[in-house]
């Protein structure tokens, strides 16, 4: 049974960042490398979307200079539940520049936590997180093993929380 609406009140900011995590690898896993940033974007959407957790797309972030709104064009890819920004890249390597970019919605947006993705690999493993607190980056790289140990937790997790118990076969 597929619990499709998750009350997102009894998640923290860890476990869902782990379940877009989730999402991200599933997209990847279907669809690998090779597309534009656009169509990772409206699958991981829908990924997010399916889970029942609140996502919006290209959300404009003004820049505020004393009274002056400024509207200069930066965009957010996604962002979760008004605390997670996802961003999407299909590029050959993640360098500081797109790091920067990270932090700097972060900060203009005053959010929690960014998720930065490159989709432009053979495996979506490295995946970088970042806080606005902290103000920098630290890679969390993901084996197989890994991810397969925080999704049961996650699921553990869910299921205690909406009382649903698997059924085995």
């Amino acid at each position: 049974m597929h619990q499709e609406n998750v009350n997102m009140q009894d998640l923290n900011i860890d476990e869902l960042s782990n379940i877009i995590i989730g999402c991200a690898i599933e997209v990847h896993r279907l669809l690998g490398p090779g597309l534009l940033e656009s169509a990772y974007q409206e699958c991981l959407l829908y990924e997010i979307k399916k889970l029942g957790l609140t996502v919006n797309k290209e959300i404009s972030i003004p820049i505020v200079y004393k009274e002056v709104q400024l509207n200069h064009g930066y965009r957010i890819d996604l962002l979760v539940e008004d605390k997670i920004v996802i961003e999407i890249k299909t590029v050959e390597e993640i360098t500081k520049v797109y790091t920067a970019q990270l932090l700097t919605y972060l900060k203009l947006g005053n959010f929690k936590l960014g998720l930065l993705f490159n989709f432009h690999v053979s495996m979506l493993k490295k995946v970088l997180k970042g806080s606005s607190t902290d103000g920098f980056y630290f890679p969390f790289f993901f084996s197989f093993y890994e991810f397969f140990v925080v999704l049961c937790e996650t699921f553990e997790k869910l299921c205690v929380t909406f009382k649903f118990i698997p059924q085995r076969y």
